[in-house]
């Protein structure tokens, strides 16, 4: 363990944490709530919330380093917890066999675990291990299949076919669910390094420099246009409209440009009245999380039929108020919740 660094919560952390979060909801109101077929501007914004939140998932877990009370066990606890909500979220909310396919939950959590042994290694080889997993990643999806429709989706639920369920669940897990480990895994690993980078035993090296930004810019713009020039439409999933089905290579260098760049902007501009919002929620993401997926399913889904993009918009914003408020009335009592029990710490941020 690293000699231990005294870090104050960065509110930069939690205003891009923020933006991730009202990215994910946009993206997760449109299968159920927006009219086919999703304009281009909403799948580009929907599709910018998980490579940035998986990407800052990673540097909490750099963090964890220069901490000594959070060892192994610190990790397999988080991560476990992190799957156990996945799976009630599977069985209660998005009515789906819990475990079957790769959400965004089971891929942090499994990463959390993972990467333990990993960030006590120098920040450049986990940059190699990361792109090492990018580039195998086409490989693996055409030597075991990337479909429109998952495998394990097609399967009928028996014991005669469980040996072909487990199978169909490995390979979701690994290369063909909605974040399989493979290219996941590697936003994740960079986060750990962009976290040891920032956080040292010197203190905190902030991302506003002119450099860090020219590379930013470079890797975004350099992306974007081989992603347009070699644009082939992705998959639709379940109404998901997200452009990383699959995730290409100019896909992947196009989301950490614009995680990079959106870095040097809130490190250079970092207090400014309108990030409130967005730090409210990013204190919350857990939070955010589940009771977006509640409402969605529960309230939303029920009272209204897929609708126009204003209207659609509409409806976004009310929820996005109403998640605002309740995370507001949160962050005000949070401080009344250190002595809670660990799951409600864990869910409430406190």
């Amino acid at each position: 363990m690293l000699k231990p660094v005294p870090i104050k919560r960065e509110s930069q952390i939690d205003t891009l944490r923020g933006i991730a979060l009202f990215c994910m909801i946009l993206a997760n109101m449109a299968p159920y709530l927006l009219v086919t077929p999703h304009p281009l501007f909403e799948r580009l914004i929907g599709s910018s919330a998980a490579p940035l939140f998986i990407t800052l998932a990673g540097m909490m877990a750099s963090l964890s380093r220069y901490k000594p009370a959070h060892g192994f066990k610190y990790f397999i606890t988080r991560g476990s917890f992190l799957i156990v909500i996945g799976c009630i979220l599977d069985a209660t909310v998005n009515h789906v066999v819990p475990m079957a396919s790769m959400d965004v939950l089971y891929l942090i959590g499994s990463s959390l675990i993972i990467s333990y042994p990993l960030i006590f290694i120098k920040a450049q080889w986990r940059l190699v291990l990361a792109l090492l997993v990018f580039l195998v990643t086409p490989a693996l999806q055409k030597f075991y299949g990337y479909h429109a429709i998952p495998i394990i989706n097609t399967l009928t639920l028996s014991w005669q076919n469980a040996a072909e369920i487990a199978q169909a669940t490995l390979l979701a897990w690994g290369v063909e669910g909605y974040f399989p480990l493979f290219p996941w895994f590697g936003y994740f690993l960079i986060g750990t390094a962009l976290g040891s980078m920032r956080w040292t035993t010197q203190g905190t090296h902030y991302f506003n420099n002119l450099p860090f930004l020219i590379f930013s810019l470079c890797l975004f713009v350099g992306g974007a246009t081989s992603w347009i020039m070699n644009f082939t439409p992705p998959y639709i999933r379940d109404g998901y409209s997200e452009l990383f089905y699959p995730a290409t290579w100019s896909f992947i260098a196009t989301s950490l440009g614009l995680i990079l760049t959106l870095f040097y902007l809130v490190d250079s501009f970092p207090n400014k009245l309108f990030y409130w919002p967005l730090q409210i929620y990013g204190k919350a993401s857990l939070f955010i999380y589940i009771t977006h997926a509640t409402l969605i399913t529960y309230v939303l889904h029920p009272l209204f039929s897929p609708q126009p993009i204003i209207s659609f918009l509409g409806l976004y914003i009310v929820l996005c108020g109403v998640l605002l408020l309740l995370a507001w009335a949160l962050d005000k009592i949070r401080p009344q919740l250190r002595g809670a029990p660990f799951p409600v710490r864990f869910i409430l941020g406190a």
